[in-house]
């Protein structure tokens, strides 16, 4: 029996946490990273320095905002382009296949305010998600899905959910995004090994937010129901905040025996 270990991080600028990343994988040694907020032009991506790591490679980047990448210590079998016609305007959702099955990364749109045009596009957004995942978990190879999901899937998923009741991140509308997506088969891998803990993976960077604990859980990591005994751990390593210029996010790391 073999481990694998399964992170996803938003680095908020590969640019900029590059070494942030580089140190963080010289200690945990992750076999797949999904990787979010890229903000780098798709040429500029440093490959050579993630193949140096052991790490095959499968991105796309955009300048200035958001762009995806996946590093993985496995072969890759296939790459997918996951939502190619909201893909050409905003690079958000990629995956790729090995022998291990399938892992997707996500960077969801954050949708601002109910109110706005950026709102409409993210429930249209997930709509199209979903019906690509419904097509996949049909396979049955393992699949994974990670990332910055911009949802707080529940109550104990914000610091203080009265103050954000029907705001973003919270509203009943995006709530019911993420619940269709576990109703096709999928399950949040942190609340199945930690059913009460209350942590977060993301605080504003205002306001002393990470000092006060003043955070929400809204990067995830997902895998389909018929894999769930595989999960043997879940966490999230709150250390990477904690370093001079951090991204507001910090990993979330999932283990599965296989």
């Amino acid at each position: 029996m073999s481990t694998l270990k399964i992170a996803t991080w938003n680095l908020n600028s590969l640019n900029v946490r590059l070494q942030h990343l580089l140190k963080w994988i010289d200690k945990h040694n992750p076999d797949f990273i999904g990787l979010q907020e890229l903000k780098m032009q798709h040429d500029n991506f440093p490959i050579d320095i993630f193949n140096k790591e052991g790490y095959n490679c499968y991105w796309m980047g955009q300048k200035t905002f958001n762009g995806v990448a996946i590093l993985s210590k496995h072969s890759i079998l296939s790459e997918h382009n996951l939502l190619p016609e909201l893909n050409e305007e905003q690079k958000r959702a990629i995956g790729i296949e090995t022998t291990h099955g399938y892992f997707i990364n996500l960077y969801c749109p954050n949708g601002k305010e109910k109110s706005s045009t950026s709102f409409e596009y993210k429930m249209m957004w997930y709509k199209q998600l979903s019906q690509y995942l419904r097509k996949i978990i049909s396979s049955k190879k393992m699949c994974i899905v990670c990332g910055d999901f911009n949802i707080a899937p529940t109550e104990m998923d914000i610091y203080d959910h009265t103050l954000f009741e029907n705001t973003i991140l919270c509203t009943p509308e995006e709530k019911s995004c993420f619940q269709d997506i576990i109703d096709i088969g999928f399950i949040d891998a942190f609340r199945e090994i930690n059913p009460e803990e209350i942590r977060y993976s993301w605080w504003d960077y205002r306001g002393g937010s990470f000092r006060k604990n003043k955070g929400a859980r809204i990067d995830l990591i997902l895998i389909d129901k018929k894999h769930r005994n595989h999960i043997t751990k879940c966490y999230i390593d709150a250390e990477p905040r904690k370093e001079d210029r951090p991204s507001d996010h910090t990993p979330v790391i999932m283990e599965l025996c296989t």
